[in-house]
Formats: C-alpha cells, sequence, structure tokens
C-alpha cells in the first residue's frame, strides 16, 4: 500500500484532478485499492477531495511532511537525491543516520518529531510534533581546521530558505542560532567523524531543527516559530528543498573560499556592540560583541576595553 500511496501522490502532483478509473487502469490494481489509498492519504493529512462519480482533486499537500511534495522543488545534484527519507516520530534525526550506516554525502532524513532531539554539544533539544527536523550526511571536501564554517555556512542557508519560503529576513546569533525578534527559531549542530590515520573529515552530520509551531513557554520562554511570525506554519515541504538547494550552493562556495560565505553571514549577526556573556570553558564574564574575524570567531571587547577572538565558547545576549 506505501508504494500504490507514493504512486498516486506523485500523479496528484503532476495532476491535480484524477478519476478512480484513470488510476486504475494506469497502476494495474483495483478500484478498489484505488480508493483504500487515497482514504490513507487523507487520513494522514493531505487535503484531497472525493466528488462522486466524477473522481479526486487534489487541493494541497496539507503540510505533511513527504518525499514526493519536497522533490518539486529540489534543484540540487547531490542532496536529497539518492536518499531522503521522511518520518513521522524518530528519536534523533541525526543518531538515526549514523545508527543506520547512511552516512554517504547527500543523504536526507525529516521528521515532524523527535523523541530524544540533540543539540550542539550533545544537549537535549526541544522536538515536539509539527516541527522540522532534519539532518544532513555531507562529505565536504575541506579541511578539518574549517569545519566551524561549515557551520556559518549552514546558518547562512538557513536564513536565505527562510527569506525565499517564509518571506521574512532572520538573523544569526554567533555562533550556530536563527533568531527572529531576539527570540530563537531555529538550531543547528554539526557532527563530524575523522580519520585519525589519516587526518581528515570521515563524514559530518549536520542537524537542523526549526520551531514551524508556537512551543510551550514552560519549557522554552525565549523561543519563537513561524506560525507566530507569519500567521501560517505550513512551508515544511518547501523549506526542506529550500534548504537544501541553498546549502548544497554555500557548501560549494566554500569548498572554494569562506571569504564570499563569511561576508553573508557576518550581515546577518545581530549581536554586534551589543553586551553578552561568554561562556568560555568554566569561566563566564560579561563583554560586548564587536565583529567576527576572517577565521570565523567572534571579536569581544572585555571588560578591561581589551579586543579579543574567541571560537570554543557561547554567548547569550544580556538584556
Amino acid at each position: 500500500m506505501a508504494v500504490l500511496k507514493s504512486k498516486i501522490l506523485s500523479r496528484f502532483l503532476g495532476c491535480s484532478s484524477l478519476t478512480g478509473g484513470q488510476l486504475e487502469n494506469e497502476f494495474g490494481v483495483s478500484r478498489q485499492a484505488i480508493s483504500c489509498a487515497v482514504s490513507e492519504l487523507k487520513q494522514e493529512g493531505f487535503n484531497i477531495v472525493s466528488h462522486p462519480r466524477v473522481g479526486y482533486e487534489f487541493i494541497d499537500d496539507g503540510d505533511v511532511l513527504a518525499s514526493e511534495v519536497i522533490k518539486l522543488n529540489l534543484h540540487t545534484k547531490t542532496l536529497g537525491r539518492d536518499t531522503l527519507e521522511v518520518l513521522k516520530s524518530v528519536d534523533s534525526t541525526n543518531v538515526h543516520i549514523r545508527r543506520s550506516n547512511k552516512e554517504t554525502h547527500g543523504t536526507v532524513v525529516v521528521a515532524s518529531e523527535q523523541t530524544n532531539g540533540m543539540g550542539r554539544k550533545g544537549r537535549s533539544f526541544h522536538s515536539g510534533k509539527g516541527g522540522l527536523y532534519m539532518s544532513v550526511s555531507l562529505k565536504p571536501n575541506i579541511s578539518p581546521l574549517r569545519l566551524h564554517f561549515l557551520t556559518i555556512a549552514t546558518a547562512v542557508a538557513a536564513c536565505e530558505a527562510l527569506r525565499q519560503v517564509c518571506g521574512f529576513n532572520a538573523d544569526i546569533k554567533w555562533v550556530n542560532d536563527i533568531f527572529y525578534g531576539g527570540k530563537k527559531l531555529c538550531g543547528i549542530s554539526t557532527d563530524a567523524s575523522f580519520s585519525a590515520e589519516l587526518l581528515e573529515l570521515k563524514s559530518v552530520v549536520l542537524g537542523i531543527g526549526i520551531n514551524m509551531r508556537p512551543v510551550d513557554v514552560t519549557l522554552c520562554d525565549h523561543a519563537i516559530s513561524i506560525e507566530e511570525i507569519v500567521g501560517n506554519g505550513k512551508f515544511r515541504n518547501k523549506l526542506v528543498a529550500s534548504l537544501l538547494n541553498n546549502l548544497e550552493s554555500a557548501i560549494k562556495e566554500l569548498e572554494q573560499s569562506e571569504k564570499e560565505i563569511l561576508t553573508e553571514y557576518k550581515k546577518r549577526v545581530f549581536i554586534f556592540n551589543k553586551p553578552i556573556t561568554v561562556f568560555e570553558g568554566n569561566d563566564e564574564y560579561l563583554a560586548i560583541a564587536r565583529d567576527i574575524d576572517d577565521n570565523g570567531a567572534l571579536v569581544i571587547e572585555d571588560s578591561t576595553g581589551k579586543m579579543r577572538s574567541i571560537s570554543a565558547a557561547e554567548v547569550s545576549i544580556r538584556v
């Protein structure tokens, strides 16, 4: 039934109005099988109207994540082409890729819910139903010493996808969080494995989580969602495609030089000249964010007026 549903959905995406007879003849199955498959698609959330003695009318995807719909807007050469797996729920999309031994370049896993989502440095990441959680397996042609630029490139790609699909400009909080109106909208994690013998990257799994619908304030009081920003959170399939399109372009640029990516990144960083709290190892101190240097490190001015760059640290905005 899963294969038949996929075939029918693909036909609807090419022609919104179809009769049961057309589908029956095309796929060589009974009218009852067609009816059951269409009913299951409706139950999953796809907006399909049945017109007695006329046929079926496909209205829209109902914001149901589906590889068939994602691929309509996918223009990549490798990302999401060979393996694009869509799950209703998973413990973690990053863990799922590692566990499934699907760490080939371009493998993508997308889920509506994570039951054990992981953020940066292994922290728990709230990943409730109806969100957008995606992991991408990569084998980029970059040095391990430039790995942090991949996070920077992903942040730029995410901002561009949000602009293209949802129509608003998002901000970046160094190093890997996407904000809007001072609240967190999207998180990015980078999970890399290395070859000790060859001193090179074996693979990287990028994790991207976007709040599509409002987050319970008891779980996080500084989050915002796409639904709250634009009044509609039903962009998930187009967002996945746009994220992958922009990510592939950003990686291609990065493999040549990080200069253009860093320029685009700095345009979107919103904490410059603002007071921040820096968490560096076991130390916590106050500073002013001033710039991003050529290595992607944050340039800060500490309480003594001294300027320096930090890379292995985290920052929060002081209100």
